[in-house]
């Protein structure tokens, strides 16, 4: 978030941010001026003042082709990452949990916050997972017990979020599942 700012005598009024202390730009915006006078512009960030520069125009015209400083290319990634083909080995499973299965298109740490559904809806926070992913298919074991997840018998919703290395937050995928009861053995003898 900069402003291109002029702070020396000749360009004062010039300005990206006419009127607004707090410059908000997305990257890669861009603000174009056009001198008219020979001389030395000197600009600066208004909230950043070490982010400065200088242009200076002559007399003599040159090639407006000829272009000495391009603009390097953004080193920044914008790209929400893209979780699919989300599924479970198993609905339903015991105690142990199952298999949970889901393809990236970027690096990313999906986390599911798992809660417990009550008549069809969420009803209690029952915990949380998480998993370093990588771009492709990926298996992962999901709903046993863990340090913040306790399986019990019972109907749940999870909530999957993949997060990438810049941050950028993908859409949220759902899954319900159903954790079951552990079977009981029947040690009646036959007579």
């Amino acid at each position: 978030m900069h402003s291109v700012t002029g702070i020396s005598a000749n360009d004062l009024g010039l300005d990206s941010d006419t009127h607004n202390s707090e410059p908000r730009h997305k990257a890669g915006d861009k603000f174009r001026l056009t001198f008219s006078r020979p001389g030395v512009y000197e600009f600066q960030c208004k909230l950043h003042p070490i982010v400065h520069g200088e242009v200076i125009v002559f007399s003599t015209p040159g090639d407006p082709n000829d272009d000495p400083d391009p603009i390097p290319p953004l080193n920044v990634d914008v790209m929400r990452p893209t979780l699919n083909d989300v599924f479970l080995a198993a609905p339903r499973f015991s105690l142990a949990g199952t298999t949970l299965h889901f393809a990236l298109d970027d690096s990313s740490v999906v986390g599911a916050e798992v809660w417990h559904v009550s008549h069809g809806h969420r009803a209690a926070y029952a915990g949380w997972e998480q998993w370093r992913g990588h771009i492709g298919f990926n298996e992962v074991r999901f709903a046993s017990r863990r340090r913040r997840f306790e399986p019990r018998p019972g109907r749940y919703v999870a909530f999957l979020m993949p997060t990438d290395f810049f941050n950028n937050v993908g859409h949220t995928k759902s899954l319900r599942f159903t954790i079951s009861p552990p079977h009981r053995r029947d040690h009646r003898s036959a007579s």
